[in-house]
């Protein structure tokens, strides 16, 4: 089908998320996750939380598109990118955790495919007045993110301990979200003075460095591998049941919920005499 608005993208998630539920496949895993960040940017948008809509719509199918692709190479045994390989095939087995297939998709999904997104649909010098939408993007995987994990707790208690020594050890997996977010601004302003096809090479040539990482994420060492492998014997949930926690819409009312009250508390500050009877819209 073709990808022409975010309702499409919902679509297709939707679609990826049942197919991956019914045939116990960890792809569903990130791609529940991604369902609520485009869920998020669509009713961003309708909020007018975002400096441009039109243009946001047209990043957010672009980044999609990209996620799409590699699925689709993934299943014609045909994917160029390293990154994204490693991430499809952590899915055919059980030794990563939920966090770690999450974080294997973000890595490539964020350095190479949103910095190329942006590049695309603001070209040049339109790249700059991007920055400040970019960066809401993240903002919005970072706040589900945390959400998810505090979620899958309830599935796996010990997934508290493993948050607490990841944050003392500036992430246990290598994978840092605000590093990501700066790769790929970075990477967006190279490639958005670039032609298409110094594009492609360019994200071949980027793929190296971002596969690197996912492969460190996959496997952080002997001890953390370990010690992984032991707490992974507590976990509760099969993937069907992981599937059904991370599609709760709970995550999108809560989001909404908490960007209600943060809108809130900015247009009190800007106008003190201004009432509260904003309303939280409903997820669907």
């Amino acid at each position: 089908m073709a990808i022409e608005t975010i309702d499409d993208v919902l679509y297709k998630l939707d679609q990826i998320i049942a197919t991956a539920h019914d045939g116990l496949d960890r792809i569903g895993y990130f791609a529940c996750l991604y369902r609520h960040v485009t869920y998020a940017v669509k009713m961003g948008i309708a909020q007018n939380q975002f400096e441009d809509g039109p243009r946001m719509q047209k990043l957010d199918i672009a980044f999609a598109g990209r996620y799409f692709q590699m699925l689709d190479e993934w299943s014609r045994n045909s994917v160029l990118l390293q990154s994204w390989r490693i991430a499809f095939e952590a899915t055919r087995t059980d030794q990563p955790i939920v966090t770690q297939h999450l974080f294997l998709a973000m890595n490539p999904h964020i350095s190479l495919d949103l910095a190329l997104a942006a590049a695309q649909t603001c070209p040049g010098a339109q790249l700059a007045s991007l920055q400040n939408d970019f960066n809401k993007i993240n903002d919005i995987l970072a706040s589900l993110l945390q959400k998810v994990e505090d979620e899958l707790t309830d599935i796996w208690p010990v997934l508290k301990f493993i948050n607490s020594v990841a944050q003392q050890h500036n992430n246990l997996f290598g994978f840092s979200l605000e590093g990501a977010r700066a790769n790929a601004w970075s990477n967006a302003q190279r490639l958005a003075y670039m032609t298409a096809d110094e594009q492609q090479a360019e994200i071949l040539r980027l793929d190296a460095g971002v596969a690197q990482l996912g492969q460190s994420i996959w496997q952080p060492g002997a001890w953390i591998s370990l010690g992984i492998t032991l707490l992974r014997w507590l976990q509760n949930g099969t993937v069907d049941h992981i599937i059904e926690v991370l599609s709760d819409h709970k995550f999108q009312q809560d989001l909404f919920t908490d960007q209600a009250a943060v809108q809130a508390r900015a247009t009190t500050l800007q106008n003190p005499t201004a009432g509260s009877s904003q309303t939280t819209p409903k997820a669907s």
